[in-house]
């Protein structure tokens, strides 16, 4: 059957494909003499259309074959931008290297690839990387134009991203290290409840300690270096943290493995539902927000954010998922792990450069998606998304996730200034309309700050 589903894919016939594919037992079967996927075989073929269904239905995108290759490798050797694209937005790693060591941007700065290199660099690729011959990116681009826009790339990312990570991940866990006595959680008074939210990193329960309703985060992803620094992060900014509108970290226990020794982030209970499913349940009741709540919720979140900036926290987490709702109506902002230390010093600054999580690709600012670097209006684009979703109900773009015009869209956010239509609701005030399309413009330096953001919603009012 691989036979079959592999020999549709080399004579572009769809039809065939759609028939012997449901048939195939293992959908990332390799064969027997090159060790390849079908996917492997789609994308040396330049299928596209093929390369997407298969990415739609779930064939893996980093799979070895015998020379240990994946098909984004050779994607980037053959300079097929579309499908590099397809493969980054389905989570290939853009980092990845060969038996030479070599990443995806050895490749296209060999190439002298600028269109590749464009589509790289908004991923966050790193430029100092050595291959098995102690080259880097730079030092083999030997043409013009890459090699200019390499050492303009490289000359960025080092003067932000490693020092400003390297440096926060320090502080970071020294923080966890210095106070994991006096935040450290008695297990046998530990009872955990219901699940009550799912995410990448772990699922979050209902529980009871020492008599207190709280909340408590189970990490069930592998406890890698880096997710040990990514759980240190969210830790160390809860501790820090100390605002109405951020939620409380009550104790924390970091773990060894996700069976018998879990790692437990324990926050006090503040209502169980974030703003997402809050949203989710008047929708299904065909109701709304009214336009008292969403000034309301807007104020807390905006006061939360500001919190955060003026304390150098660039959040890059701003989504209903990650607000709580509280049992008297407040809005809490939770979950610090995509966040990073950051203080933009002049105005001539750009911003920095750091790896981007494109797993929340909707909520991506375009300065983001086309440069991969940019500072903290990022967070005020993704407020105004979270605006707009408590006004219709809607999360932009939702419906092309997944597709084959996601990419397109992407470009379009990016490149054309697509934003979601104003919405048509005579109950919600123009002012808090014209805020939201103020927050998601183009030019990072044209949207408010968030002082400015809050003193625009105190001159909202509410129709009687």
């Amino acid at each position: 059957m691989y036979q079959k589903v592999l020999k549709s894919i080399k004579d572009k016939n769809m039809d065939e494909f759609k028939e012997f594919l449901p048939q195939l037992q293992d959908i990332n079967q390799k064969d027997e003499e090159k060790e390849r996927t079908l996917l492997h075989y789609a994308v040396r073929l330049k299928r596209e259309k093929f390369v997407s269904a298969l990415l739609l239905l779930g064939c893996k995108v980093d799979v070895q074959d015998a020379k240990e290759r994946t098909p984004f490798l050779y994607a980037i050797d053959r300079g097929f931008v579309t499908i590099v694209k397809k493969l980054l937005a389905f989570g290939s790693d853009v980092n990845q290297t060969d038996d030479y060591g070599s990443t995806a941007l050895h490749l296209t700065a060999l190439l002298n690839n600028v269109k590749m290199f464009k589509v790289l660099r908004a991923y966050g690729p790193d430029p100092t990387l050595s291959d098995q011959f102690n080259d880097t990116p730079l030092t083999l681009a030997e043409n013009e134009p890459i090699k200019t826009k390499l050492q303009k790339y490289h000359r960025r990312y080092c003067d932000w991203s490693p020092s400003l990570f390297l440096k926060s991940r320090d502080k970071f866990q020294s923080i966890v290290i210095s106070n994991q006595t006096k935040y450290k959680i008695e297990l046998e008074k530990l009872t955990p409840g219901d699940i009550i939210r799912y995410d990448e990193n772990g699922l979050t329960k209902k529980c009871m300690y020492k008599g207190m309703q709280c909340m408590v985060k189970e990490i069930t992803r592998e406890l890698t270096n880096e997710m040990h620094t990514t759980i240190s992060r969210d830790i160390a900014i809860h501790l820090r943290a100390s605002h109405p509108n951020i939620l409380k970290i009550v104790g924390y226990h970091i773990g060894t493995n996700l069976t018998t020794n879990k790692t437990l982030l324990l926050y006090e209970s503040c209502g169980y539902i974030t703003l997402k499913k809050r949203i989710a349940f008047l929708k299904n009741k065909k109701q709304k927000l009214d336009i008292k709540t969403i000034l309301s919720y807007a104020k807390d979140i905006a006061n939360g954010m500001l919190y955060l900036h003026n304390n150098d926290i660039l959040y890059r987490n701003l989504k209903t998922q990650n607000l709580w709702v509280t049992t008297n109506g407040r809005i809490q902002i939770s979950d610090f792990e995509l966040s990073r230390y950051y203080k933009q010093r002049q105005e001539s600054q750009v911003g920095i450069v750091l790896t981007i999580d494109f797993n929340n690709k909707i909520d991506l600012a375009p300065e983001i998606i086309k440069e991969g670097q940019y500072s903290n209006k990022v967070d005020v684009y993704n407020f105004a998304l979270v605006l707009f979703e408590m006004i219709t109900f809607e999360r932009p773009y939702d419906e092309y996730i997944r597709t084959e015009k996601w990419p397109k869209i992407l470009d379009l956010i990016a490149y054309k200034g697509l934003r979601p239509t104003r919405p048509k609701n005579k109950n919600i005030p123009t002012q808090l309309l014209d805020l939201m399309e103020r927050c998601w413009t183009h030019n990072p330096t044209h949207r408010y700050d968030f002082t400015t953001i809050l003193d625009k919603l105190k001159t909202i009012k509410t129709k009687k």
